[in-house]
């Protein structure tokens, strides 16, 4: 045989073997294809989501709604054992949430919103802030009146749900943090450089209170009532007064961990944070924080927290975490609501 039809030859046979492999692959594909594609579409279809990063959580007397990243809402009428996904068209980044007395459930925005649902979390109606300073959290006081603390030492309150604003600002460049009320002329807030400001005519005018040790940055606090209450922030780090800021202690805490949340249940009081952190409170001598014996089953954040009637948790976060747990005695290593975490 001559060597040039022996390289052909060779040719032939080598594009014939490459035809044959693709083709196989192809084939192979074409009956994978579909059952990825099926697997899309059930993933999508699921009320929560990997890439979900919820980020608060509250509730009526109906229902228990969690907001998150990109507009995600999930609403439960069964106490968060199952949940109806919806997203908003604008996809905001929904930062936190609170219920009013009269059940209208309302969601902060970090775009400069509040959105608001008077129909049980069904429709959402959204309300400029009308301000240009960035917004961090909100509250609903006794009156059904919205509060919501922002940058540059920033307060707006709504007496009709969102439709007007009123606005005040000590115009310090701090970031106010957090908001309580506990009355309908008591209420505080806490922020950077360890600041804290009360009202005692229910937000019309606020006065500076004696600043936190160490200029501490609050990145969640919890108040019992004007005198009572905990802050916590980065490095696991938990202050405590019980003279309404006159004196602050700095309690033990077993985490290094940013700490986003502090909730009270009816059977103690948590704290939550990164890297799947939930610390419970021991009142002995000082107060210190320690690792919960709950099961929370996860390493991302936390910081959706809501304390449900039967002395259970629901927590949410990162990676489509939403889940309810313990107390110890009824967790039993049980995820309760769904999680894809």
């Amino acid at each position: 045989m001559k060597l040039n039809n022996y390289v052909a030859l060779i040719s032939v046979r080598r594009c014939a073997s490459t035809l044959l492999v693709i083709l196989t692959a192809v084939l192979l594909s074409a009956c994978e294809s579909p059952l990825v594609l099926e697997r899309v579409v059930e993933q999508r279809q699921q009320s929560l989501q990997r890439t979900d990063l919820f980020q608060a959580a509250t509730a009526n007397d109906n229902v228990l709604v969690t907001v998150g990243g990109y507009g995600v809402i999930v609403v439960s009428t069964d106490g968060g054992n199952n949940w109806v996904r919806q997203q908003l068209d604008s996809q905001p980044t929904l930062i936190d949430a609170t219920t009013c007395p009269d059940g209208t459930l309302a969601a902060l925005a970090i775009e400069g919103q509040v959105w608001v649902s008077d129909d049980n979390g069904n429709n959402w109606i959204s309300h400029s802030l009308e301000s240009i300073e960035v917004p961090q959290s909100l509250t609903c006081d006794p009156v059904n009146r919205l509060h919501v603390v922002a940058s540059f030492s920033t307060i707006m309150m709504s007496p009709d749900h969102g439709g007007s604003w009123k606005t005040f600002s000590f115009d310090e460049d701090m970031i106010f943090t957090n908001i309580q009320f506990f009355d309908t002329t008591h209420g505080l807030v806490v922020g950077e450089f360890g600041s804290m400001v009360k009202t005692f005519d229910g937000g019309q005018t606020w006065e500076m209170a004696e600043p936190m040790p160490d200029e501490f940055y609050p990145m969640a606090s919890l108040f019992l009532d004007m005198n009572t209450g905990w802050v916590a922030g980065l490095n696991g780090t938990v202050f405590h007064t019980t003279d309404g800021g006159g004196s602050w202690i700095k309690q033990d805490s077993e985490t290094n961990a940013p700490l986003y949340r502090l909730v009270k249940s009816s059977s103690s009081i948590y704290v939550v944070g990164d890297f799947g952190t939930l610390l419970e409170y021991q009142a002995e001598e000082e107060g210190r924080w320690v690792k919960s014996a709950i099961d929370v089953g996860t390493r991302s954040y936390l910081r959706a927290t809501r304390a449900m009637p039967d002395g259970r948790l629901l927590l949410g976060g990162g990676a489509g975490v939403l889940k309810l747990v313990g107390p110890a005695s009824l967790n039993s290593g049980q995820k309760g609501a769904s999680s894809n975490g």
